[in-house]
């Protein structure tokens, strides 16, 4: 390199100006709209039912307009039903502010939360939002005294409890109310048709029976 060429290296290094170097963007993380990120009452009846608990890690994306989209688990509780739940609620009732670039929204995917459901507490269903989600919480869940044993007594004594009473009904008017005589002829079987009498003829074979004393 000549002595004139790096001059001129140097002089156009030091025209150079700060406008002309790239500057890193001014980028602002979503967070939630306030209220948003609460569920209420969705925990699942029948996971409740058959006391039924477990943790959902979901991820989601937020859109440019601030929707909740593509909310799949990324890790199962272990219950269809609270995963469903866990699904169906960020999709339906979370709404976030979007994230921002040169104060321009612009899209963020790869949220991470993770939704317990835990009963028989106070604080049931919090989320545990993981990076970049925020925090949020939610409402107690319904109470879990209706168990599944409960349940399950209460299905018999209203299904075998009208069977038992039919049942002996139907026994009480076999006994007394058309009594039966059988024959000592034919050894037929016979019922009478009057309420509270003894059958006075075989019906099969015709006979005569003789009156009891």
């Amino acid at each position: 390199m000549t002595r004139g060429t790096g001059r001129l290296v140097l002089a156009m290094l030091a025209c150079a100006t700060p406008s002309a170097i790239a500057r890193p963007f001014d980028t602002t993380p979503s967070v939630p709209v306030p209220g948003t990120h609460v569920c209420r009452n969705d925990y699942p009846e029948m996971s409740r039912r058959l006391n039924h608990e477990g943790a959902v890690l979901v991820r989601y994306d937020v859109g440019a307009d601030g929707s909740v989209t593509r909310v799949v688990v990324v890790r199962s509780s272990g219950d269809a039903w609270l995963d469903q739940a866990a699904v169906t609620c960020v999709s339906r009732y979370w709404r976030n502010i979007p994230a921002s670039r040169d104060g321009k929204p612009v899209a963020s995917p790869g949220h991470l939360a993770r939704i317990a459901y835990v009963l028989n507490q106070s604080d049931t269903n919090a989320v545990a939002p993981l990076s970049p989600a925020p925090n949020a919480q939610r409402p107690a869940a319904p109470s879990a005294d209706d168990t599944g044993d409960y349940d399950f007594l209460t299905f018999l004594v209203w299904t075998l409890g009208p069977i038992a009473v039919v049942a002996w009904i139907v026994r009480f008017f076999r006994l007394f109310v058309f009594r039966r005589r059988d024959c000592p002829s034919c050894n037929a079987r016979n019922r009478s048709i009057v309420p509270f009498t003894l059958p006075t003829y075989c019906s099969t074979c015709g006979v005569k029976f003789a009156r009891r004393a």
